[in-house]
């Protein structure tokens, strides 16, 4: 009914004035951008321009104000910028706060969409003055506060500047907790993305769980998976899996295709790093359907190739476990041939001794000491025969650390180790479980913690100052967050603490 209102106003329109016709179309804008309906929006909103010559400048402030909110949910980001700057400049003109503070806000969301985090900085800064000197207290009030304190944190972090952020991001806590307002799950995220940013994992961590305890709460399906995604990234213990369950479990009740995103590749990057790629391709193959649905041929075909990737990776795994059956149906076959052997020599030696037991009891006695090496080896338990090449396997493995220092490869593995140093994984396994007392990925680690070090003091003696956190790229580590979490696990210090030290050290 309100359309053909619209409709109808629309032919009758001739009759009225130009500003009146203006005003009609304008009405028509804003209902069809509350139905979300912007292509219906888009053409009232240009025809109601047509017609607002005559009308005041507050009512044209109104036209250009929706045209960049058309504008900007159509991604035209230049179009909507210039509309958006065109009503600032006439609220200015008859000092309409409302519509400039409106104005100021959607501008800074524009300028950071379009990179120019610097711009946006300053827009958000005013509005953030204009509500902080507003003294009467309200629930509206203290929630515009808060909301304008979060977009001065966001566009910080934007900027690289997460300290300054962090202040921003606490003031905007405070007023909503402090008023049990809405909108808890996104400062509380958006908080955990800052402290991530200046290494503080403990309170990222914190407050990602608080994130995902208010989506719960407020059952906000987009912040309950921006959440788990924030948590998997930051913890590093058995609740993981607990969080890769409850993920997989929201796959299919998100639409905005950015969100997903941050689903699949969490998921993906989860089964790359516990080596399950059959797994990961599963998720990738899923992304690829969803991709090819909404018709993005260019991020489908990027999907496509990592596929293809998974799909090498997963063969060389199975050649790999082939070979691993292979070796081990061998050495059963070799056991089996061994026994045969002892046993027909036994029988043999029997035979012999029945049928003339005077004419070879010397010569029993005198072999007798070989025959008793002979059953001792016999009844040794396996492990203890083949301590010999563990040992050896683990020498191989730290000679080969030491003096080619292939632990600063990023992408190194135990495969890749295992055909460096002449075995398979499960022989290289045992022995480092065995010997060090822990798997192979903490032997490595441990090695780059110590290159870590070794670095640091080096550039501390020559009295340069190195960048910490560029430091785990020549080490082998594959990101800061793992290198800062390692060091600190291996050394009980901090990179930084750590430097602290030395220099307590020499005073």
């Amino acid at each position: 009914m309100i359309y053909l209102y619209f409709v109808f106003a629309s032919i009758f329109s001739s009759y009225t004035n130009s500003c009146e016709t203006a005003s009609t179309f304008l009405e028509q804008t804003v209902y069809f951008v509350n139905q979300s309906n912007y292509s219906k929006a888009k053409e009232s909103i240009y025809k109601s321009k047509k017609y607002f010559t005559d009308c005041s400048l507050e009512k044209k402030a109104s036209i250009y104000h929706e045209l960049a909110i058309v504008h900007m949910y159509e991604g035209v980001k230049d179009s909507a910028i210039y509309y958006t700057e065109k009503v600032l400049d006439l609220s200015a003109k008859f000092k309409n706060d409302s519509l400039r503070i409106k104005s100021l806000t959607n501008l800074g969301i524009l300028l950071n969409k379009n990179k120019q985090h610097q711009e946006a900085l300053n827009r958000y800064k005013e509005v953030w003055e204009y509500y902080h000197q507003e003294k009467q207290e309200s629930n509206e009030n203290n929630f515009k506060k808060s909301l304008s304190s979060s977009n001065v944190a966001l566009t910080y972090l934007e900027l690289k500047k997460a300290d300054s952020a962090e202040w921003y991001i606490e003031n905007s806590l405070r007023w909503l907790v402090r008023e049990k307002l809405g909108f808890l799950e996104y400062n509380y995220f958006l908080a955990s993305k800052i402290y991530q940013a200046n290494r503080d994992i403990n309170k990222a961590i914190s407050y990602a769980d608080s994130s995902l305890q208010a989506a719960n709460k407020n059952n906000n399906t987009k912040h309950k998976i921006l959440s788990l995604s924030k948590l998997i990234e930051l913890k590093d213990d058995k609740q993981i899996d607990t969080y890769i369950d409850r993920l997989r479990l929201l796959e299919n009740q998100e639409s905005e295709t950015w969100v997903k995103e941050i689903l699949y590749k969490t998921l993906m990057s989860y089964y790359e790093g516990k080596g399950q790629y059959d797994l990961a391709n599963d998720v990738l193959k899923r992304n690829i359907t969803y991709r090819d649905s909404i018709n993005n041929e260019s991020y489908t075909t990027k999907l496509k190739d990592l596929n293809t990737k998974y799909n090498e990776i997963s063969l060389e795994n199975e050649i790999l476990k082939l070979n691993l059956e292979i070796e081990a149906q061998n050495k059963n076959n070799l056991t089996l041939v061994i026994l045969s052997l002892s046993l027909t020599f036994i029988l043999v030696i029997a035979l012999i001794f029945y049928l003339n037991k005077r004419k070879y009891f010397n010569l029993i006695k005198t072999h007798q000491r070989d025959i008793d090496r002979f059953y001792t080896y016999l009844s040794k338990p396996s492990n203890q025969i083949e301590k010999s090449n563990e040992d050896k396997i683990y020498q191989d493995l730290i000679n080969i650390l030491k003096d080619e220092k292939i632990y600063l490869d990023p992408n190194l593995n135990t495969a890749k180790i295992s055909r460096l140093i002449g075995t398979n994984t499960n022989y290289l396994s045992t022995a480092v479980n065995k010997i060090y007392g822990n798997n192979t990925s903490q032997l490595i680690n441990h090695f780059r913690v110590e290159e870590a070090k070794k670095i640091i003091k080096e550039n501390f003696e020559k009295g340069e100052a190195k960048n910490l956190n560029e430091l785990w790229k020549v080490c082998g580590f594959n990101s800061n967050v793992h290198f800062y979490r390692t060091f600190k696990k291996i050394t009980k210090q901090t990179p930084l603490e750590y430097l602290k030290c030395l220099k307590i050290d020499l005073n």
